[in-house]
């Protein structure tokens, strides 16, 4: 992710080597994005200037200018903005699988149900076994 007006805003498809020099912000070093990042990113090093808790938090930085960052797919509803684009990193460690597992019996409370309509409709057709 990157203001509308930044560079790489322009480019289709990113790749390390195209966002190692500019200014990177991260998420907190207990966060499972972060970790995640670092393991996909190794051995290269990121230009890390900001070290954040929060996604808004990163989001304002970008929309600052401050720097560019590295978002989960599922959070990028968060980011729509017009001063702000979103460019896929194809890294295959930043890939997860997901299952969703219900039991037979029974059926989910409001909360529960409410997730996996989400969880469907976000990530799209699902394989429920």
């Amino acid at each position: 992710m990157c203001r509308a007006d930044h560079p790489l805003a322009r480019e289709p498809r990113l790749t390390l080597k195209k966002i190692a020099p500019w200014p990177f912000i991260q998420m907190a070093r207990n966060s499972s994005v972060r970790q995640a990042i670092d393991v996909a990113v190794h051995p290269q090093r990121l230009n890390a200037v900001f070290e954040v808790e929060h996604l808004a938090t990163v989001m304002g930085l970008v929309e600052a200018g401050l720097g560019i960052s590295v978002v989960p797919a599922l959070t990028l509803f968060h980011f729509r903005r017009d001063t702000l684009a979103t460019r896929p990193l194809p890294l295959p460690a930043l890939t997860r699988t997901v299952y969703l597992v219900q039991r037979r019996e029974g059926s989910l409370s409001v909360a529960a149900q409410t997730l996996h309509d989400l969880i469907v409709e976000r990530l799209g057709a699902l394989r429920l076994d």
